[in-house]
């Protein structure tokens, strides 16, 4: 859940925010915690194949489940819907009133080929497993 979602879920109680800021950091603590507790048990058990194979497995299944509960909690307070347009809105104005061009991605401009030749690299490599396996619980627990 991004941070600022939970000043629009507060909706302006400073207890409520508290709160909400409180579970939030108790989730991230307890995710930094676990997360190299759990790898390092993984591997200490079985290989480290069947390891980076289970945590991707894993982190693929949270991805999931993720997307699932960030758009549950979305619908749930049409305040997010309404502060996201208006922070558009903001940039957009922002930008023009600026007499500033939107910055692009260089990455964005590469094409079907760089992309898969990149990917290609990036899989024969002997860490790929773990590094996606890093980057799926990055993406999930503790970003």
């Amino acid at each position: 859940m991004r941070q600022d979602w939970a000043i629009s879920i507060a909706e302006g109680s400073e207890e409520r925010l508290s709160h909400i800021n409180a579970m939030l950091k108790r989730a991230d603590l307890l995710c930094k915690l676990l997360a190299p507790l759990v790898v390092s048990i993984l591997t200490t058990y079985v290989s480290h194949m069947w390891a980076a194979t289970g945590m991707a497995g894993l982190m693929l299944i949270v991805a999931i489940a993720d997307v699932f509960l960030v758009k549950t909690v979305y619908c749930s307070y049409p305040s997010l819907a309404r502060d996201e347009v208006q922070a558009k809105i903001g940039r957009v104005l922002g930008n023009t009133l600026m007499g500033e061009a939107p910055t692009e991605n260089p990455v964005a401009s590469w094409g079907p080929r760089e992309v898969v030749k990149c990917w290609g690299t990036f899989y024969r490599l002997p860490t790929f497993l773990s590094s996606l396996a890093a980057a799926f619980l990055a993406m999930n627990a503790l970003a």
